[in-house]
């Protein structure tokens, strides 16, 4: 009911005889971060990971662990847009998988081990790819 509610339901009443139709910033909140996307976003990550079989040494430094993972940051750009990364957007990429990486390494326990630290730094890589603005012009 609540993702009826942020997209304007109609009331369940007995009588509707219009529906208002507006547009609110929950509704853009809710695609980009609402429990859909970022199931989505996981399960584009696991794939990925799985499909690239990078192998990385668990005591790797971030920088290091984020360049071991440029297969998969090639695979996942081909799974959201259909196309590789350009030399710009692989470099940004790349960057922001280093700061996620160190941001996870200094989380609790459970994140901060080695697979899951790469699973959710790709995860959180698959959220921002699928809400991107790639999606809203056709060039």
């Amino acid at each position: 009911m609540q993702f009826l509610a942020t997209f304007d339901a109609p009331t369940m009443q007995t009588n509707c005889d219009r529906r208002i139709h507006a547009t609110a910033a929950g509704q853009a909140l809710l695609l980009m971060n609402g429990d859909f996307a970022l199931t989505q976003a996981r399960r584009m990550a696991d794939a990925v990971l799985a499909a690239a079989g990078v192998s990385i040494a668990d005591d790797a430094p971030a920088d290091a662990e984020a360049q071991a993972l440029a297969p998969a940051v090639t695979l996942v750009w081909r799974r959201a847009y259909g196309r590789s990364p350009d030399a710009e957007e692989a470099a940004e990429t790349l960057g922001f998988l280093t700061d996620e990486l160190t941001i996870l390494r200094g989380a609790a326990a459970e994140i901060a081990a080695p697979a899951e630290r790469r699973a959710r730094a790709m995860a959180n890589l698959c959220q921002q790819l699928l809400s991107s603005n790639e999606f809203l012009h056709v060039d």
